[in-house]
């Protein structure tokens, strides 16, 4: 990979979702990307922030219990692929916790980018301490009943409203979470990272003194 786009990939893992939004916005038009981003998650920890494809995973619960389901469960995450964003969709009750602190911490072992699960998570304080950057519905006490939950892996979920494919861009951060169909990726982080590059002069140009009207709207200031 040359040196500029690494710089570029560097960049585009520093972009938020607000960023991410306003690209999108450019391209296809306001009040079109409500479809488009994660509701009723919040980050684990203020500075969480993720972007990657996302890798997705389906539980629910099963019509038989069985240690074959526990190995399904487990190899979900066992395989969950560095740099990836991990998707849950919790289906239906599934007895307790989609990630605890040792799904967490085999998960940082893996190298994912994040984890987002519209389900409960358990051993807040040791995820606080281990867990990658992590988005989630609800805290519980109680663990998973692993023998009796059916997986599918790579399947389309849905998570908090949103459609999400296995490989579609997913950026999340405190703001919320928005996800990037994945033959639009390249697109949007291109125009992402132009508004990036502009806003840097704005800010430059804010902190020289200069007032909005004159930056965004080309006014000058009034005549005093």
């Amino acid at each position: 990979m040359s040196s500029e786009k690494n710089a570029a990939a560097a960049m585009s893992a520093e972009i938020g979702t607000a960023v991410f939004w306003d690209a999108a916005e450019k391209i296809h038009g306001p009040w079109t990307l409500a479809h488009r981003t994660v509701e009723s998650v919040r980050a684990l920890r203020p500075d969480d922030h993720a972007i990657g494809p996302a890798y997705t995973i389906r539980l629910r619960r099963a019509s038989d219990s069985s240690t074959s389901n526990r190995e399904d469960f487990l190899r979900a995450y066992d395989e969950a692929p560095e740099g990836a964003v991990v998707v849950v969709e919790v289906q239906t009750d599934i007895g307790g916790c989609a990630m605890g602190d040792l799904v967490a911490h085999r998960l940082s072992q893996c190298k994912v980018a994040g984890v987002i699960i519209n389900g409960s998570i358990r051993d807040l304080v040791g995820l606080k301490q281990i867990a990658p950057p992590t988005w989630y519905r609800a805290i519980t006490m109680a663990g998973p009943i692993s023998r009796e939950i059916a997986v599918e892996i790579g399947v389309d979920v849905t998570v908090g409203g949103a459609v999400i494919r296995s490989g579609d861009l997913v950026c999340a951060d405190v703001d919320g979470v928005f996800v990037t169909p994945k033959d639009e990726a390249a697109k949007i982080q291109e125009k992402a990272r132009e508004i990036v590059a502009k806003e840097a002069v704005i800010n430059a140009r804010l902190a020289a003194g200069e007032d909005l009207r004159t930056i965004l709207l080309g006014q000058a200031e009034p005549a005093h």
